[in-house]
């Protein structure tokens, strides 16, 4: 595998991480406390995720097997349990805030956008202002963990540190649904590739979390999530997936979900084997990625609309795309990207998911990034031919 090609670190860039990262944690907050208008924020789900099980933990030394959550998630979060529900929600936020921060900074790397106060400003408030991040913060998921991992895994993708990439992959297993499509074609690359040293830093962190979570777990099930079963017979017509979407609004049935999910894993499948065999998957990496976050939170079968935070790093890399069209058709791809993230998304949800109260219909503005992004893509591409020629 080739190392993605990336602008080299610079000593001015490395001293200035903390002041970005200071300005976009201020920026994010603002935009989480105003629309509010208050500094705290009710225990929401930190409670469920953290807090409860947290006490279980100490108190009792076990979880309730209905708990959906691997059994490592709780124990990595008992910091926040040792007080009260209100002080460690509000730490929690505080964390997630500098998670959010620090992926704002990094993406803006990634995408080589220019590093100055004024774009993070400008990308903050944009990307704080989109509702499932707005939702994440308010309500205390583990999500932007799941984000920040995505992102310093694309970063040690570039610099070609693969034991770094393996214990990244197993960082987002704390979230494993929320990124299992991607874990997946990475460690499927790895093996293509040979590149063992995925597989090392994979595996140590897995063997860790298995550490830490086997002594409370009442059975073996119980460490991968006593309570998924249970969930996803009660709430997967609910959920923000093709999966609530189809039975919702076609059927009954689960052979069209389970159909449209096999074709796009498929595709997916498709994109990644391409690449490999045209030796284009350097320079194809933050794309396949991309696409794969996107199609992972349309099939899996248990997801709510706060997970859509994922897509900052597939929005701002299809951002970068557009801007690299010129005249008449950046403005037009630009223009109907935020037309989608924002009155779209909001227009869903005010006509839909509100009237009904109903979280399913939230997934129809990422069913519908799926084609912009790769349309978006072929566009680039055909442009950078001609370009060339």
């Amino acid at each position: 595998m080739h190392v993605l090609p990336g602008p080299p670190p610079t000593h001015t860039g490395r001293c200035r991480s903390l002041p970005f990262t200071i300005i976009a944690a201020l920026i994010l907050a603002v935009t989480r406390f105003v629309p509010t208008g208050t500094l705290q924020i009710p225990p929401n789900d930190f409670m469920l995720i953290a807090w409860n099980p947290g006490q279980q933990l100490m108190h009792h030394r076990f979880v309730d097997l209905s708990y959906p959550y691997p059994l490592w998630t709780p124990v990595l979060l008992l910091p926040f349990a040792l007080w009260s529900p209100e002080t460690g929600a509000q730490l929690w936020l505080i964390c997630n805030l500098l998670l959010l921060a620090v992926s704002v900074v990094m993406i803006m790397r990634l995408v080589r956008w220019p590093c100055s106060f004024a774009a993070i400003a400008i990308a903050s408030l944009l990307i704080g202002s989109y509702d499932p991040v707005f939702t994440s913060l308010w309500l205390g998921q583990t999500v932007f963990v799941s984000l920040a991992a995505l992102i310093l895994l694309l970063q040690a993708l570039q610099s070609g540190h693969w034991t770094a990439v393996g214990a990244l992959l197993g960082i987002s297993l704390i979230k494993p649904q929320a990124a299992i499509l991607v874990t997946m074609a990475i460690l499927g690359l790895s093996v293509w590739q040979r590149r063992w040293e995925v597989f090392a830093g994979f595996g140590a962190v897995l063997l860790f979390f298995l550490a830490i979570a086997a002594p409370f777990a009442a059975t073996p099930r119980q460490i991968l999530g006593g309570g998924v079963a249970e969930h996803l017979r009660l709430y997967l017509a609910q959920t923000s997936t093709l999966w609530g979407l189809s039975l919702v609004l076609v059927s009954p049935s689960l052979v069209l979900p389970t159909l449209v999910s096999c074709l796009l894993c498929g595709w997916v499948g498709y994109l990644w084997i391409s690449a490999l065999r045209t030796s284009r998957s350097a320079e194809r990496m933050m794309y396949l990625i991309v696409v794969t976050t996107i199609v992972n939170l349309l099939i899996i079968p248990y997801s709510w609309s706060y997970n859509h935070a994922l897509l900052v790093l597939p929005f701002c890399y299809a951002m970068s795309q557009a801007w690299r069209l010129s005249g008449r058709s950046r403005l037009v791809w630009i223009a109907s990207l935020f037309g989608l993230i924002y009155p779209f998304s909001r227009l869903i949800y005010t006509t839909l998911t509100a009237v009904h109260q109903s979280d399913v219909f939230q997934i129809i503005p990422v069913l519908l990034f799926l084609p912009f992004m790769v349309a978006l893509q072929r566009h680039v591409d055909r442009s950078s031919k001609q370009i060339r020629y």
